[in-house]
């Protein structure tokens, strides 16, 4: 079931980017996915426990078996002579048979005013926004020009969300990242105890399921997620997803606490 509510959110969710490149993606339901097929095609592509690769696979399950097109490549790695110059996600032939060069991406930015090199990192401050939409739209959907032929359209599929601080959602965003995009919150881990309410329960979201909210997981009241996030960050540690959920487990809100350092270098 949860990789039937991820599939969904990486093709039903808002694009992170806005342009003429996006991809466009036609949203689905539940009642679409076989949830076992689902299961068994992850279970062969073995995506692991990183959130990019999980995600790649389900894009590809969703052009395979619920589009039903001719996915011709995936993964197909690009070479000028014996040097690798680049790979492409996606080599498919589309409804119209057009084919088309895509690249998948999701990624998770924090909005933090007056950080360099970019206002939009990542958890991992070498990632931010403006990097690495630029990459996607600017190099990697050219790389296959001159190379393949007979491509028709280049289009790029870049979900994800965007956590602000309270105030900052206002701050003025660069111009690829779209108005309608997804939206949670950040905070420090000496901010936390904001956190401690009778009337929320909590879930620490694990790699790879940060895309739709966890099923099945383990709720916790807001006493022992504190627990948990002041021994997560006792020493040297990364930023950690959380969502807050209402008593029935339906999310509320999903955030990202981080070392007070952060976006600084840990020690």
């Amino acid at each position: 079931m949860q990789a039937t509510l991820d599939l969904c959110w990486a093709v039903n969710s808002p694009s992170l980017v806005n342009g003429a490149d996006v991809a466009p993606t036609p949203g689905i339901a539940v009642d679409e996915i076989d949830q076992e097929h689902l299961a068994s095609f992850l279970s062969e592509q073995k995506p692991g426990h990183q959130v990019g690769r999980y995600f790649e696979q389900l894009i590809h399950y969703w052009l395979r078996h619920i589009r039903e097109v001719e996915v011709v490549a995936t993964g197909l790695p690009l070479k000028d002579g014996k040097i690798t110059v680049g790979e492409i996600d996606f080599l498919f032939r589309d409804e119209f048979d057009t084919l088309v060069h895509c690249e998948a991406s999701v990624k998770f930015f924090l909005c933090a005013p007056g950080t360099s090199p970019s206002e939009f990192p990542g958890p991992n401050t070498r990632d931010n926004f403006e990097a690495k939409s630029t990459k996607l739209f600017e190099k990697q959907l050219s790389a296959s020009e001159g190379r393949i032929d007979g491509i028709g359209a280049r289009h790029g599929l870049f979900k994800g969300m965007i956590f602000y601080r309270d105030g900052d959602s206002d701050v003025a965003t660069p111009t690829r990242l779209a108005q309608d995009h997804v939206r949670g919150s950040w905070l420090r881990a000496s901010e936390a105890d904001g956190l401690r309410s009778p009337d929320r329960l909590f879930a620490i979201a694990p790699k790879p399921h940060w895309l739709a909210p966890e099923v099945g997981v383990d709720l916790v009241e807001s006493g022992i997620l504190l627990d948990r996030l002041h021994q997560h960050f006792e020493g040297p540690a990364h930023p950690i997803m959380v969502s807050a959920r209402e008593k029935d487990g339906t999310e509320t809100e999903r955030m990202f606490v981080v070392p007070d350092h952060w976006p600084a270098p840990g020690p």
